[in-house]
């Protein structure tokens, strides 16, 4: 059966469909007739027979297991693009051990630093993609940027393959002190005040808004005002929901990778309107000038469907994300109380969150 391929065609009443394949000289073998569908054997040029014999009584046919030369010749085209792979991949090897391609500047600092002076330092001298690894002076490069970039204490080089990665240290300057009132930065009620210099302008149950002054600067402004401060969130729950589920429909491919960005394709796509993928990537060499992958990727085909879902069964839930919510926007001030709002208006329920706690607003 080298050139046999196996038919299923499901459906009612498929003998006079038997019939015409038999007065169009079709041959078959190993034919199996069920309730719902039958399966057989042809040669492989029959199949276009077979096609418009089909389109005829509007019966829908499939292909269940190609013919072995065809399975042959799928095994070679994958194993071509398996050998193109490699003639890249070492293409890219030799390339790689004697150009820089990508040269990366980055800043070790938590505050924000224009890195342009030093891009434009390394631009001038040659210091960019495309230039010879022979000429790479790590050193020489580091001496560089610390000695033409004013604001720059220290700097680190070193080459990754076919990039060269650059780290600047900027220096610390101390922050100018300013002599200045004191301002709130949150909204709240004013729970004490205690005024070490300047003038108090607030007392204890009034309520403050961002911008307010607290001090008034007069020779100086310093003190702790404390307050009570809330930080809320709420959600918005809708009892008529669309969930996604799996149809149980699924569709593989598999894919090589080089270098993270060079694919061989399969020329097989997923035919799904909505899905989920799912990867495996199996390595076959993790080495850091010839990284290649093999990817398996599955399309799970997914469908849209109403429910109900009752807040009394997600109201636990809820609660415990918009505390999480609130406990983020509260950041490094310690949430002391939780308190709840629930308002239902027909399949809507909106849960509201306070989250109370105690800041001193002259930090």
């Amino acid at each position: 059966m080298i050139d046999k391929v196996k038919i299923k065609i499901e459906g009612l009443n498929l003998v006079r469909l038997i019939n015409d394949f038999v007065a169009s000289n079709i041959y078959i073998e190993n034919l199996v007739a069920k309730q719902k569908y039958i399966s057989f054997y042809v040669s492989n040029k029959d199949v276009k027979i077979i096609d418009v014999i089909c389109k005829k009584y509007h019966k829908k046919y499939k292909i269940i297991q190609n013919s072995v030369k065809k399975q042959i010749i799928s095994v070679l085209q994958k194993s071509l693009g398996f050998l193109l792979a490699i003639i890249i991949s070492f293409a890219f090897l030799f390339s790689h051990t004697r150009y820089i391609f990508c040269v990366n500047i980055s800043c070790e600092s938590k505050l924000p630093y224009d890195l342009s002076s030093v891009k434009n330092v390394l631009n001038d001298t040659g210091i960019v993609s495309g230039m010879m690894r022979k000429s790479v002076n790590i050193n020489e490069i580091q001496n560089l940027v610390i000695s033409s970039v004013d604001d720059v204490s220290g700097c680190s080089v070193k080459r990754n393959g076919g990039n060269l990665e650059i780290v600047v240290y900027p220096s610390i300057k101390k922050a100018e002190v300013l002599t200045e009132d004191i301002v709130s930065k949150y909204s709240g009620i004013i729970t004490s005040v205690d005024v070490f210099s300047g003038v108090s302008k607030v007392k204890v149950g009034d309520i403050v808004k961002p911008g307010d002054v607290l001090i008034e600067n007069q020779n100086g402004a310093s003190g702790k005002i404390c307050a009570k401060v809330f930080f809320s969130d709420y959600i918005l729950f809708n009892e008529n929901q669309v969930v996604e589920e799996f149809s149980g429909n699924e569709f593989e491919s598999y894919e090589v990778v080089l270098f993270k960005k060079f694919v061989v394709k399969p020329a097989k796509k997923s035919v799904f309107s909505n899905f989920k993928t799912k990867n495996c990537v199996f390595w076959l060499s993790k080495n850091l000038f010839v990284p290649i992958s093999f990817e398996k990727k599955i399309y799970k085909e997914t469908c849209l469907k109403e429910v109900f879902v009752s807040f009394e069964s997600q109201e636990e839930k809820i609660k415990q994300e918009l505390m999480e919510s609130v406990l983020m926007k509260a950041g490094d001030n310690k949430v002391i109380d939780f308190t709840f709002s629930i308002v239902r208006e027909e399949n809507f329920v909106r849960v509201d969150c306070n989250g109370e706690c105690e800041i001193d607003l002259a930090l």
